[in-house]
Parts: structure tokens; sequence; C-alpha cells
């Protein structure tokens, strides 16, 4: 079995927040334990984002060589998976939009992913 994944960091850089994305396709072993250890966690599931901006946290595949323009292709999580908040509150969010935080571990048993993203802005 295949193993990919893909990784961006976007270093907080003046008025730009620090980024940090990891997509990873696993066995089926692998993310059936990711997800047991993520509804154990107490974490807060979410269906969506709620009226924030959809974060741009999911990059493509196995990308031979990086280009400029890859961060304006990224999108948010697909349907189907299921979202796990990390130390965040969307509803603080969308009070202090200016600086924040957004943290969260999304996880499809179907495609065999797992994808963790933090934005510190």
């Amino acid at each position: 079995m295949q193993q990919s994944s893909s990784f961006f960091h976007i270093p907080a850089l003046i008025q730009g927040g620090d980024v940090i994305s990891l997509r990873q396709r696993l066995p089926n072993a692998s993310i059936k334990q990711v997800l047991r250890n993520l509804e154990a966690s107490g974490r807060k599931e979410i269906a969506d984002f709620d009226g924030i901006p959809n974060p741009r946290c999911f990059p493509k595949l196995e990308v031979a060589s990086p280009d400029k323009t890859q961060f304006n292709a990224l999108t948010r999580p697909p349907a189907g998976f299921r979202i796990f908040l990390f130390q965040s509150d969307l509803e603080d969010i969308k009070k202090n939009w200016n600086h924040n935080f957004l943290a969260f571990t999304a996880v499809s048993l179907e495609k065999r992913e797992v994808l963790y993203f933090v934005n510190n802005w």
C-alpha cells in the first residue's frame, strides 16, 4: 500500500499568520486508529466552519515540485471528512477575526486520509 503525503508551511511574516498543514493517506488500520483516538479525545466535532472563512488547508498529494501559486489552489476539506477542533472556538474567531487561532484534525475513512491544520494569526 502506497502512503502519500503533502505538507506546507507559511511562516508568519509582518501581519501574515503562521500556517502549517499536513495531509496523509494511511493504511486502513492506521486511519481507523486515528479516528478512534479523536473520538475518545473529547475534542469538539464540527460539520462546517459555520460563518468563518473556509480555511485554505487541503494541499494536493504527491506534488513533485511546489510552485508559488500552489497556495491559491488550496481548498477546505472536501465532503466526507470529519473535523475535530483543537483548542479553537469558532464563535471567538467570528468576534476576534483579526488575531486568533484555528487548529483541527480532519479524517476521512473512505479516502483513508488525515489532515492536520494550524493557523495562528
